[in-house]
């Protein structure tokens, strides 16, 4: 007999003590990656960008925190990610943001687990899937907005299988609803309305193709394909509930048509194989590629799927959650073609509270032992961002020592927004308001490349807060037109040198 086939593997994991310490340990890992003193590079200008908003009431159609920002059109896309977090931070200070990131990694875990829970019956599987997600998944575990859009499309993953398996109830038709917060949290909604999209067009494909299908959404012309289709209509029209409307999409042409971001910024990057994640997708990846090819004759929505997930995994590492999704829908029930087990018993309402409970004494415990209160979230933050070269230019400033205009480090753009609100950064971030010219010409200069000395950007500053380690210190150390102010093991300040 087949072993995968045996039906004890659903009863080995089917003790109610046994089922929550899985839930717990599961749960553990991104309250591991979470709960802990570090702070992501990006929060500081999103929290300025909140500050802004709540101040002013609503979103801004110019940059005010950059060098010239007043004559740019920006569109804040993130702007609900943003007030969200300002206000965390204004309610717990720091600690806030962490509870920030916390809720979110545990919502993204959530939704994963409910859709294994609904595509593999047997519980040790669902576990073992878990642990593996949730292991690769660990460096997305940050307080970014994309953890709303991994939230958004493993969602809306779940109402097109409903659909497609004939499934979906009334609580599918408020996906739309979903979409207008999505699109005011995250740009990268869009992955949304191409799964539905995906979703519409397959099926017009397996009828050419003459794919045997169920009779629902998987089947042109059906009913449920017809109801799919006005769904993903009301979606893309839920889209444009934002202050930008139909200008939200320019900004995704905007990202679309910039190769360099892919080259110079981290999560942004092709995975390199250095880490195990790395590793773990590609193995992943291959499986999938192995159980499909084994299935035989396959519906066009998993082929295409695959696709689309693969090539923006394997693009970007921020995208390689894409993959896991896919394992998620492509991988259950293998091995139970022929021979189905019985559906395990869901987790019943007192083990969900006692797991909870369980999740709760983890985070308890592990925010006490990392101590994270506001002054240890300062400390830390003291030891990674250039906050001594920022006292050094706020006193300069009150005294009248020190102008601008300011020549900044390219990650650290983001913080000095929010530390140094006084000087208008040259760089930050937020690629696509720099523009393909203006990132070629910081990341040149920064790495003291040909024409680095050149860079008018440069030449007129007024003051100059960079990396000590850089190149480009090193070499401003010994050009004559600048003398160093200050030096710490993080930053390094410089100012033009008098006359």
């Amino acid at each position: 007999m087949d072993p995968v086939l045996i039906p004890s593997t659903p009863r080995a994991a089917s003790s109610p003590m046994v089922r929550v310490l899985l839930l717990v340990g599961i749960a553990s890992i991104p309250v591991l990656a979470t709960v802990r003193p570090f702070l992501d590079e990006d929060i500081w200008w999103h929290l300025r960008t909140g500050e802004w908003i709540v101040n002013h009431g609503w979103p801004m159609s110019h940059d005010p925190f950059s060098q010239g920002g007043e004559e740019k059109n920006w569109i804040a896309y993130s702007w609900l990610f943003e007030i969200t977090a300002y206000q965390l931070y204004q309610w717990f200070g720091l600690p806030g943001i962490v509870l920030l990131r916390l809720g979110l990694a545990l919502t993204v875990l959530a939704t994963f687990f409910l859709l294994a829970r609904r595509r593999e019956p047997r519980t040790l599987v669902v576990v073992l899937m878990m642990a593996l997600i949730t292991l690769t998944m660990i460096g997305l575990f940050r307080e970014r907005p994309w953890l709303g859009t991994i939230l958004g499309t493993t969602l809306t993953m779940l109402v097109v299988l409903d659909f497609r398996e004939g499934r979906a109830g009334w609580s599918a038709w408020l996906l739309p609803l979903l979409f207008v917060v999505w699109a005011n949290w995250h740009i990268q909604f869009i992955y949304g309305l191409l799964l539905l999209g995906l979703a519409c067009v397959a099926p017009i494909f397996d009828r050419v193709l003459r794919i045997p299908s169920t009779g629902h959404a998987d089947t042109f012309a059906s009913r449920d394909w017809y109801q799919l289709l006005a769904l993903t209509l009301g979606c893309t029209l839920a889209t444009l509930v934002t202050p930008y409307h139909l200008r939200l999409y320019g900004v995704i042409l905007e990202y679309a048509t910039q190769p360099l971001p892919f080259q110079i910024v981290n999560e942004l990057m092709a995975m390199t194989f250095r880490r195990l994640w790395d590793w773990l997708v590609l193995g992943t990846t291959l499986i999938i590629v192995f159980r499909m090819g084994q299935k035989g004759k396959l519906s066009t929505f998993e082929i295409l799927w695959m696709i689309f997930s693969v090539i923006l995994c394997f693009r970007a590492r921020r995208d390689l959650w894409l993959v896991l999704l896919t394992a998620l829908v492509v991988l259950p029930r293998w091995g139970l073609e022929k021979s189905a087990l019985p559906e395990p018993e869901a987790f019943t309402s007192g083990e969900s509270m006692v797991g909870g409970f369980g999740i709760l004494v983890v985070v308890a415990g592990l925010w006490q032992w990392q101590q994270l209160s506001q002054a240890r979230l300062e400390e830390q933050s003291h030891t990674v961002y250039p906050w001594e070269a920022c006292q050094i230019v706020k006193k300069g400033l009150a005294r009248g020592e020190i102008h601008g205009p300011l020549y900044n480090h390219f990650n650290w753009g983001g913080y000095l927004i929010w530390e140094l609100p006084e000087l208008p950064v040259a760089v930050d971030g937020r690629t696509n308001l720099q523009g393909e010219e203006r990132l070629a010409r910081f990341y040149n200069t920064y790495r003291g490349l040909k024409g680095w000395a050149d860079d008018p950007d440069l030449a007129r500053a007024g003051v100059v807060i960079l990396d000590s380690e850089s190149a480009l210190a090193s070499l401003l150390r010994l050009d004559s037109r600048f003398v160093c102010l200050h030096e710490d093991s993080v930053g390094i300040v410089f100012v033009p040198a008098r006359k």
